[in-house]
């Protein structure tokens, strides 16, 4: 099966990726074991012109022979392949929190509504969606079948939890998934793993290591400048996770510059505050907040757009939604406005596309692009660090190239756990 993608096979099983490890997105890997196979996350690539690489390498073949899938998330390259599986007969459940059980549909359709604006062809349609049976899991230990699945929080966005996964105790559980993670959220809480033999680890940052504080400085200073030269700096950001720390951070440390962003992000950011099981003990409403102008309408952007300078957050980091995309052709063509990319800005995106200068020269784009990585991931250290917790070097990366990784795989193995 797939043996032309990546193997991580330990004592008692196997893990194999079929799409993720050495690539950034459709991240879905098959854990074999003497008890069955499971699948882990089930996502896409937003890089529709290399159509053979949009969907993880699934088969009717292998879900025929699936006992569950666990999903971490419900971000897009983590989910949006997840009506694939039923396409080609997959009838079991999909396990994940509550939370990401309530966000996925809407995320599945927003990448359904994306792929049909570009012309391009879906494996699935809606009634393969609503074949979907999700089925909740508790932070904790969790019965799964012939399995059993630890869960805990992984600090990437609400609801998002990696997954240790056994069955019969014996010390070690035998694989542990850390989903999308990350350990200095400015809001969200992230647990701690236990021992394991092998694991799939997150390494969207490989080789760099990031200093969350500096990077939220660096952008308060782009922010900053671009108001003292009347400018519009506009930041694509995801609706949850990213988005909320952003927002609650620029909303804290700018004084009176004026901020915008769309509804999506202030009810996520307010829900975020009240949701206690997700978030760093502590943190309570922000009374900062209030000042955010929320935008309902196209009305509001517009009236928004008007104003002579402000920093706005939009849905979406990769800029492909209407909303982004009306931003993106109001501020475009002035020099003193600016563009910060906070995450992964995926090939023919707009969000990729506004740094390339031929694109840039041919609309006229006048905008400075920045590049700020806002972390959400494990760098470099975290991965390392995680090892040592985990107590192993048995390691399949993904979110990264192949190349990217060398130096961090490594450290891994001459490193000490």
């Amino acid at each position: 099966m797939h043996t032309n993608r990546p193997e991580l096979t330990f004592e008692t099983g196997m893990v194999i990726s079929l799409g993720g490890s050495g690539e950034n997105g459709r991240n879905c890997f098959c854990f074999q074991t003497k008890n069955g196979k499971v699948l882990l996350d089930c996502g896409v690539k937003r890089e529709l012109d290399k159509p053979e690489e949009v969907y993880p390498e699934v088969s009717e073949e292998l879900v025929r022979e699936l006992d569950a899938v666990l999903l971490t998330h419900c971000h897009e390259d983590h989910s949006a392949a997840l009506p694939l599986l039923y396409a080609l007969g997959y009838q079991g459940k999909v396990y994940a929190s509550q939370e990401t059980i309530d966000a996925t549909p809407a995320m599945i359709r927003k990448w359904m509504r994306y792929v049909r604006e570009r012309g391009a062809m879906l494996p699935y349609d809606e009634r393969h969606v609503q074949a979907i049976r999700f089925e909740a899991l508790h932070r904790g230990r969790n019965e799964v079948g012939r399995f059993t699945v630890l869960a805990g929080r992984s600090g990437h966005t609400v609801g998002s939890l990696w997954y240790a996964i056994g069955w019969e105790y014996v010390g070690l559980w035998p694989l542990f998934y850390s989903g999308d993670m990350c350990l200095c959220s400015a809001t969200l809480a992230a647990d701690p793993p236990p021992r394991c033999m092998a694991a799939v680890l997150n390494s969207a940052y490989a080789a760099r290591v990031l200093d969350q504080e500096e990077q939220y400085k660096a952008l308060r200073r782009l922010a900053e400048k671009t108001v003292r030269q009347n400018g519009h700096l506009l930041l694509p950001v995801p609706a949850q996770g990213r988005g909320c720390d952003m927002l609650l951070d620029l909303t804290r440390n700018l004084g009176d510059v004026p901020i915008w962003a769309e509804e999506s992000i202030v009810t996520n950011c307010l829900a975020l505050l009240e949701n206690k099981s997700w978030i760093h003990g502590g943190l309570t409403e922000d009374r900062a907040l209030g000042r955010v102008r929320c935008i309902r309408t196209e009305q509001e952007r517009k009236a928004a757009c008007d104003a002579p300078y402000g920093v706005y957050l939009t849905t979406d980091g990769m800029l492909t939604t209407s909303e982004g995309l009306y931003y993106l052709k109001r501020f475009a063509h002035q020099r003193e406005n600016s563009l910060v990319i906070s995450g992964h800005a995926a090939r023919g995106t707009p969000a990729a596309l506004a740094a390339d200068m031929d694109w840039r020269k041919e609309n006229d784009v006048q905008m400075q692009w920045y590049r700020n990585v806002i972390k959400v991931h494990l760098d470099f250290k975290d991965v390392l660090h995680m090892c040592a917790q985990l107590g192993t070097k048995q390691i399949m990366l993904f979110h990264a190239s192949l190349e990217e990784c060398v130096g961090l795989q490594e450290a891994i193995r001459t490193m000490d756990v």
